[in-house]
């Protein structure tokens, strides 16, 4: 299974809860954070039928300092690798 990098930017008040709850289960602060994202999308995508494509922090990233969307980067490739029938 491949993995996206992407980083994440938390509020201060949830950093210090991930910390503190990270040193109460004696587990990596990462592990912690990537769980708990993990859980709250599974969620979201259950109860909303949504996609990570729907989630801007999934959907976007930065290539060469300039804003991308990956959704319609990936849709782009797909156009190239696979043309569209065309009607005729």
């Amino acid at each position: 299974m491949n993995y996206a990098r992407t980083t994440l930017t938390l509020d201060p008040d949830i950093l210090k809860e991930a910390k503190k709850l990270a040193a109460d289960e004696k587990k990596p602060l990462k592990g912690v954070i990537e769980a708990a994202l993990k859980n709250y999308l599974e969620q979201k995508v259950k109860t909303k039928k949504l996609t990570l494509a729907d989630f801007p922090a999934f959907n976007l990233g930065r290539v060469n300092e300039k804003l991308i969307n990956r959704e319609n980067l990936y849709g782009d490739y797909l156009d190239r690798k696979f043309p569209p029938i065309s009607k005729k």
